[in-house]
């Protein structure tokens, strides 16, 4: 089975992609760019990529958790074997 390819066109100093209609992004006139650390991979998204840098920030902005969060949670402890059902 071919996978579908995009065709790079050089404008200048940029490259564009020409995505094949399939891939064809809707709603929306940029995208999101990065390259994987590990394979070098170029990956474009729609949605905001998600880091732990930014995660934390946001962490460090809302504070300690106050002491009665999750305190009006109902749930009973249950006492059970985590191997009972296991099979080989």
């Amino acid at each position: 089975m071919q996978h579908p390819t995009a065709r790079l066109i050089d404008i200048g100093d940029d490259q564009a992609v020409q995505l094949p209609a399939e891939f064809r992004l809707e709603d929306t006139t940029e995208v999101y760019i990065r390259r994987d650390e590990s394979t070098g991979d170029v990956i474009l998204s729609k949605q905001a990529p998600v880091d732990w840098r930014s995660f934390m920030r946001m962490r460090e902005q809302l504070k300690a958790v106050p002491q009665d969060f999750l305190s009006g949670r109902e749930q009973g402890e249950q006492q059970r074997d985590p191997v009972e059902d296991w099979k080989e």
